[in-house]
């Protein structure tokens, strides 16, 4: 009797290991075949690329992280994430076994080795070879052997912020007179409805807004600072994939992944989002560390001062390499930045505040927009409608003699401020129309 109940019990655990398993299967596959929907630009020859000007000792620490290039695209085309500029670049190191996270932008007006003999912006490389071409560019320049990269456009990283629910994130008096520019244009650019933003302080951002967000560059710190605003966005949605389950995180990969390029494989993906929970951003900073500002062939240019030590200080921050010695190819195109650079006045300029320590939740003073729309209601609206803001044409917000040096999109002059705040009404329109 009591080998009877054993066997029995046996054949319970079995039956119950075996539908553990089969759950597991089907989940394995349903991101393997989302997986298999991502743009395949260049995706194995980046996934096998190596830098021969670097040591193996340095390969060796190297691969004590996982590092991802990851490009943002000024693509109006939402089908096509090849053949245009990438006006954001972030290196992110991913320690293995602590789960600290290093985010380091580079400015898209560094003056890098972006061919042979050629020395321009880093954001060409993108447009010049797709993502093979701007990895291989990061390589050289910066000695890295990059593990992947993932480029997105605003539709991807929009529905991302959208599904996990929205974002809380501070505006400033100067970020509002921006911020609702670009949210008409980023509405009209991906189909994804939002509403424009009344007040300063702490607001509940939807996926549009988000994105808005991280385009402003007109404020004070122009580029500098919006490259800080993304990755407080990318800050923010960590945070809030670390609080969601499995069925959000597989929703993200099954919606989100097939808008985007990568290298990334099925296992690193199932990897991420089972270890979600350890990760932490410990560091926030960007390259190059120390600047000079310089109007070169009529073109305004960051230059490293100068790439040899800035490589040295990028390093230690994304590893923690103590004293690294650049390689003979760095020291290399160093020499040839600064010939470029030379003549004519160096504007030498204070480099950004790197932020060490970030805060790990969101505050508790967040506000929550009443207006904004939250996920649930972005995905239970029909497909066959779309959401969009009034199209708003700035020469009538802001007459031509009222325009300052700090006008760009979305700008509202602070005379009109009262009177053009009120609320936009959401207009529905059929996706036909």
């Amino acid at each position: 009797m009591k080998s009877k109940i054993i066997e029995i019990g046996a054949a319970v655990i079995l039956a119950f290991l075996t539908v553990i398993a089969i759950f597991i299967f089907i989940g394995y596959k349903k991101v393997d075949n989302t997986i298999d929907t991502i743009q395949k630009i260049d995706k194995q020859e980046v996934k096998e690329m190596t830098n021969p000007n670097i040591s193996n000792e340095v390969i060796s620490t190297l691969k004590e992280n996982w590092t991802v290039a990851l490009f943002g695209l000024d693509s109006r085309n939402m089908e096509n994430l090849s053949g245009t500029n990438s006006d954001v670049i972030i290196i992110a190191s991913i320690n293995n076994k602590t789960g600290d996270i290093g985010l380091m932008s580079v400015y898209r007006d560094t003056c890098l080795k972006t061919g042979d003999d050629r020395y321009k912006k880093v954001n060409e490389a993108y447009a010049m070879g797709g993502p093979k071409k701007a990895v291989e560019v990061l390589n050289e320049n910066l000695d890295l052997q990059l593990d992947d990269y993932i480029a997105v456009n605003w539709k991807a990283v929009a529905t991302a912020v959208n599904l996990l629910g929205g974002v809380d994130i501070e505006l400033t008096k100067d970020e509002l007179k921006y911020i609702n520019g670009y949210i008409t244009e980023t509405v009209k650019n991906t189909g994804i409805g939002s509403v424009q933003i009344h007040g300063e302080g702490m607001h509940h951002l939807d996926g549009v807004q988000a994105v808005a967000y991280s385009r402003i560059r007109y404020t004070a710190g122009n580029d500098y600072k919006r490259t800080e605003r993304q990755r407080t966005v990318l800050n923010a949605v960590l945070e809030k994939a670390k609080n969601s389950d499995w069925a959000t995180l597989s929703n993200i990969i099954t919606t989100v992944f097939p808008m985007t390029s990568s290298s990334i494989n099925t296992k690193d993906v199932i990897d991420v989002a089972m270890n979600v929970t350890k990760y932490k951003l410990v560091k926030n900073g960007g390259f190059p560390f120390e600047i000079i500002e310089k109007n070169v062939d009529r073109q305004d240019f960051v230059f490293p001062d100068t790439l040899e030590t800035n490589v040295v200080k990028a390093h230690e921050f994304l590893f923690g390499t103590q004293s690294y010695l650049p390689s003979e190819k760095v020291k290399e195109i160093s020499k040839k930045i600064d010939n470029k650079r030379s003549g004519g006045i160096n504007n030498k300029v204070k480099p950004p505040t790197t932020q060490e320590t970030l805060p790990t939740e969101p505050t508790k003073e967040s506000v929550v927009q009443e207006e904004a729309i939250t996920q649930a209601e972005t995905i239970s609206e029909s497909e066959n409608y779309i959401e969009t803001v009034p199209e708003t044409k700035m020469d009538e917000i802001i007459p031509e003699d009222k325009k300052d040096d700090n006008y760009g999109p979305g700008f509202v002059n602070s005379e009109q401020e009262e009177t053009k705040t009120e609320n936009k009404p959401v207009v529905r329109r059929s996706a036909n129309e």
